[in-house]
């Protein structure tokens, strides 16, 4: 069995990877760069915790800008350690526990989950004072919405822009002209699926005569499910954001079609 992965893979240990290596065989394929912006924003906003009741990062990388612009020799503001940092997915709550933050909502899923979280948890929260939002350029609205029509005041700040990796079509290719197809392909993200999948369907579209098997496509959970919903393709949604649930989805597929 081949899966690809359609992300950079993570060093020197990477989850997906150690999951899947011993039921199939695993190629992680770059679909995105990222490039840091507003920096010094960003600075001036984390060395000014008084200013916020708790930050929300929803991707590793809102957490990666926090660790730029704080870098070796600044340490997260101990006012910080006792407001809530809402995150979604274990990597994203991993990297913010490094950085000193007390994480919540790690297990939420998706934004929708978060936000039912982040309303919940009001009693927690500086009621005149805005959660801090570290996001992405390209943020889905789902979480920003749910937050305003439930009153919920909150500041945004976009610390990083993503693109397309400049050579995700040469990987794709060379892939399928070593390995024909893979039996999965993982998305990771909107973007990831925006910036490959009609790659994929391009090149595959001149091996199909030499394809023998239908290719499946695994969403790493509902957010990027529902941005492949008009692809017209079954879908396979992970439980949680997560390798070993993953890896899980891929196993109860497999079985089904025995």
């Amino acid at each position: 069995m081949k899966v690809v992965l359609m992300r950079s893979s993570v060093l020197p240990v990477d989850p997906y990877h150690d999951a899947l290596n011993s039921i199939s065989h695993v190629v992680s394929i770059p679909v995105l760069t990222f490039s840091f912006i507003n920096a010094e924003k960003l600075y001036e906003k984390i060395t000014q915790p008084d200013k916020y009741s708790g930050i929300i990062m929803t991707s590793k990388r809102a957490g990666e800008a926090i660790q730029a612009v704080l870098g070796e020799f600044t340490v997260l503001p101990d006012r910080w350690r006792h407001k809530p940092c809402y995150v979604v997915g274990e990597s994203t709550a991993e990297i913010a526990k490094n950085i000193g933050f007390e994480t919540k909502g790690k297990e939420s899923g998706n934004a929708e989950n978060l936000a039912q979280i982040i309303i919940s948890s009001k009693a927690d929260v500086l009621v005149d004072c805005p959660l801090l939002f570290v996001c992405g350029h390209n943020r889905r609205e789902t979480l920003s919405k749910i937050l305003l029509d439930n009153g919920q005041l909150f500041e945004i700040l976009e610390a990083y822009n993503s693109i397309a990796d400049p050579f995700i079509a040469e990987n794709i290719e060379k892939y399928c002209t070593k390995f024909l197809s893979p039996d999965y392909i993982v998305y990771f993200s909107p973007m990831g699926y925006k910036f490959s999948f009609n790659v994929w369907k391009q090149i595959l579209g001149d091996l199909m005569s030499t394809v023998k098997h239908f290719l499946q496509t695994v969403a790493i959970g509902k957010t990027t499910a529902d941005s492949l919903k008009h692809e017209d393709i079954p879908i396979i949604v992970a439980c949680k954001p997560s390798a070993p649930y993953v890896r899980q989805a891929i196993e109860e597929d497999v079985k089904t079609t025995l």
